[in-house]
């Protein structure tokens, strides 16, 4: 859900990869994400590869479910992936920090509202 959520909100993007940008040597003007877009092609945020590691933070939530005291194994998997895909991607110019922070907070939302729906235990305080 978390990669298919990046990949779309990609598809309505503008903003520019750094490697684009006329002050790291491209062609194209800077463009601030609230700023209006000129006719750029975009299509560099969120961060794409980042989302295939930090889309593992979805197992901290099944581990919650399932194996509660393993849960922070889950945890240091989906961030260290998303940390390992983002900063190689940050120095090949692909993507700011901004990119790869908003990715993990676009991950973690996806993860915590499936959580929400599917994995969390019944709060109606019946027997289980």
């Amino acid at each position: 859900v978390s990669t298919g959520t990046v990949s779309l909100l990609k598809s309505f993007s503008a903003l520019d990869c750094p490697w684009d940008l006329a002050r790291y040597g491209g062609s194209q003007a800077y463009t601030g994400l609230l700023q209006g877009y000129a006719d750029s092609p975009g299509r560099c945020f969120p961060a794409g590869h980042a989302s295939a590691g930090y889309s593992w933070l979805a197992l901290y939530f099944f581990l919650l479910a399932v194996k509660p005291a393993w849960r922070r194994y889950g945890l240091v998997i989906g961030l260290g992936l998303g940390l390992l895909f983002g900063i190689d991607q940050q120095l090949r110019g692909a993507h700011f920090l901004s990119h790869d922070l908003f990715t993990a907070m676009i991950c973690w939302a996806c993860a915590l509202g499936l959580y929400r729906v599917m994995l969390r235990p019944s709060q109606a305080g019946g027997a289980a």
